[in-house]
C-alpha cells in the first residue's frame, strides 16, 4: 500500500511540470532586453514615486478596513476613528501615487 501511495505521488509530481511549463508560457519564451544607461534612468524616474506612494496607500487601506471592521463588529468609535484615520492617509497616498504615475512630476 505505501508503495502505492508513493508510485502515485511520485507520478503526480512529475505530471504538473510539463504543464505548468505548457500553460505558463514565460518558462518556455522569457527573453530580457538590455537597456542603454540613458534608458534605464527613464524607466526609474517613472515609477519611483507612484510605486512609494502607491504602496504606502494600500497599506493605510489595509489598516482603514482592518479598523473599521472591528469598530462595526464591536461597535466601538475608537476604532472607526482610526478606520477614518487610516482612511484619510490612504486617500492622499492613493492619490499622489496617481498623480506620479499620470503625470510625472
Amino acid at each position: 500500500m505505501k508503495k502505492l501511495l508513493l508510485a502515485s505521488a511520485a507520478a503526480l509530481a512529475l505530471s504538473a511540470a510539463p504543464a505548468a511549463a505548457d500553460t505558463a508560457q514565460i518558462f518556455g519564451n522569457a527573453s530580457a532586453k538590455i537597456l542603454s544607461p540613458d534608458a534605464n534612468k527613464k524607466v526609474i524616474g517613472k515609477g519611483y514615486y507612484a510605486d512609494y506612494y502607491g504602496y504606502y496607500g494600500y497599506y493605510y487601506s489595509y489598516y482603514a478596513n482592518y479598523y473599521a471592521y472591528y469598530g462595526y463588529a464591536y461597535s466601538n468609535a475608537n476604532y472607526y476613528y482610526s478606520a477614518y484615520y487610516y482612511s484619510y492617509y490612504a486617500t492622499q497616498y492613493l492619490y499622489n501615487a496617481y498623480y506620479y504615475q499620470y503625470y510625472n512630476a
